[in-house]
């Protein structure tokens, strides 16, 4: 359809790269809309003219790196961009948005990641989801984000750490998540914000190695932060209506 743009580069080494991009365009951003560009942003806001729908992807490899996205709806946006060195190389990214005007950010650069975000993917009414997802140094990084609800926004950052895995689950409305996993290793992270969740935040902050931090929310306005520094740490909260 009308408004759909996509722009793929691809250096030595790695390939795989496969993109569909749908929409219905009656929103009338085919002229476009400017969104924030996150990754170009350290010296003052960037900003991309995004129309129906909107794809870039920056590979530089030296094996393999995989990228996957399907857009369906208007107004979606995603910017993947991927860096590997020869010390396991793989890197994999699965970002699908259904929905509209939904956005996704992901910078993977040394090592084995991998990053899956699933946005609105079968929800009828799901929009204006947003999730950022840095990657650094780590090997064994893994981050899953999936959204179904409307105005979710979830951060997920795994810096110089290996064996590192991070899961948000947000079904509700309104949910801000936010997991820095850094220099550790072996660390774990799982938030869910259930369909019942309005306007809940969580924030977690884990460093050292083998820590492991579970957050549940169900109730309106729920606030938590976990932040635990050291090795062998445990938390669990469970917060809102049964």
């Amino acid at each position: 359809n009308d408004g759909n743009d996509s722009f793929i580069q691809q250096d030595a080494g790695g390939g795989f790269i496969d993109i569909v991009q749908t929409s219905t365009d009656t929103s009338g951003s085919v002229a476009g809309t400017d969104r924030l560009n996150v990754f170009d942003s350290t010296g003052g806001d960037v900003f991309d003219s995004v129309r129906a729908n909107f794809s870039r992807v920056v590979t530089d490899g030296f094996g393999i790196t995989e990228a996957t996205l399907r857009q369906t709806g208007f107004g979606n946006r995603s910017d993947i961009r991927q860096t590997t060195n020869n010390t396991l190389p793989v890197q994999q990214v699965f970002v699908t948005q259904e929905g509209e005007r939904q956005n996704s950010d992901i910078s993977q650069n040394f090592g084995a990641n991998i990053a899956t975000v699933n946005q609105g993917v079968g929800a009828v009414g799901s929009s204006d989801n947003s999730s950022i997802i840095e990657q650094s140094a780590g090997i064994n990084n893994v981050a899953f984000v999936d959204q179904i609800g409307t105005f979710n926004e979830s951060q997920i950052s795994q810096d110089g750490g290996s064996g590192n895995d991070a899961n948000v689950d947000q079904d509700g409305q309104g949910g801000f998540s936010g997991i820095f996993q850094t220099g550790g290793n072996t660390n774990d992270a799982n938030l869910i914000q259930t369909a019942a969740s309005v306007d809940s935040v969580s924030l977690i902050f884990q460093d050292g190695t083998s820590n492991t931090a579970t957050v549940t929310q169900s109730g309106t306005g729920d606030f938590s932060e976990v932040n635990q520094t050291g090795m062998g740490n445990t938390a669990t909260v469970n917060q809102g209506a049964p």
